[in-house]
């Protein structure tokens, strides 16, 4: 099991693991704490390079043959995808895996196979303090979220909206970074930077 160190999940899926009585290798881009007691059921995995991963899940099955690869959270679905096909084990092709980590190749996809699509697509915008992101027990919302995007950040966004305004008739944006006026300014100065590049005529604040 694919466990990024970020993730609040990890308690809930070992619980399930354990009501089963499966046996769980717990694989993570970070030396676990407990790794030294958990001995070959733990696993570092750079998560970074999902390629390079799925070599490493591969090395260890030698060892210590899996019957499964699960991926939890965004970060570990790729690793996960590409280890379980190294190994011949059943899993969500890489191809299919990559779209749902990029919504305008999914929404593509999808009309490219005759799936109807919503008539507006959503952007939220939560910020990237990664250091509160999965904290739990917070006073509030904006506690967690606390995170005023400098411009470099939203100018690199443009494209990518421009991108999923092509999949929708309306696409909307929202940021949800709500530390004070973080969200209004920054909604005001994302508008600036795609009217500077000729995206989104008729945009409102």
């Amino acid at each position: 099991m694919i466990l990024p160190s970020a993730t609040y999940r990890a308690p809930d899926f070992l619980a399930a693991a354990r009501e089963l009585g499966v046996v769980v290798t717990v694989a993570s881009e970070r030396r676990a704490a407990m790794s030294a007691a958990m001995g070959e059921r733990a696993l570092t995995l750079r998560l970074s390079d999902p390629a390079l991963a799925a070599e490493q899940i591969a090395e260890r099955a030698r060892e210590t043959p899996f019957a499964a690869v699960v991926g939890v959270d965004d970060q570990g679905v790729m690793a996960a995808a590409l280890g379980a096909e190294r190994l011949g084990l059943p899993h969500n092709p890489p191809a299919a895996v990559a779209r749902t980590r990029d919504k305008a190749a999914m929404r593509r996809a999808l009309a490219e196979a005759g799936v109807p699509q919503p008539r507006f697509a959503l952007l939220r915008l939560h910020g990237r303090n990664s250091a509160t992101w999965n904290v739990k027990g917070q006073t509030s919302a904006s506690d967690r979220f606390n995170y005023d995007y400098p411009d470099d950040e939203l100018a690199g966004l443009v494209p990518r909206l421009e991108q999923l305004a092509l999949t929708a008739m309306q696409t909307h944006v929202i940021f949800n970074n709500n530390m004070e006026d973080q969200g209004q300014r920054n909604a005001r100065s994302l508008i600036d930077l795609l009217a500077a590049a000729g995206v989104g005529g008729g945009m409102k604040a």
